[in-house]
């Protein structure tokens, strides 16, 4: 049994928020795991670019900062019968 569920929202918006400053969500496509490797490599590919950041590339919290600017922190899904209302193929990934 999910949150929604359990909550016992039957219909209506959820608001997923990430407070985390070096963290972010993502909706994605998950009918195709090439999709989600994609996006890691496309990622890492980003990672590697901030040699040229000011910040010291190794900082652990560089990279994190610019990802979560890049992707966002919340995201909102429509809830209708108690379920939240993402297509089979969509994926919700914490990154």
């Amino acid at each position: 049994m999910g949150i929604i569920s359990r909550c016992g929202v039957r219909q209506g918006l959820s608001h997923v928020f990430v407070h985390h400053t070096s963290a972010s969500l993502m909706l994605c496509e998950n009918a195709n795991p090439t999709v989600l490797r994609d996006l890691k490599a496309f990622m890492a590919w980003c990672r590697m670019a901030t040699h040229c950041f000011v910040i010291p590339p190794r900082a652990p919290t560089t990279w994190a900062h610019v990802r979560s600017v890049l992707t966002q922190s919340a995201v909102s899904i429509p809830v209708s019968e108690g379920r939240c209302l993402l297509p089979s193929t969509l994926a919700f990934t914490p990154y």
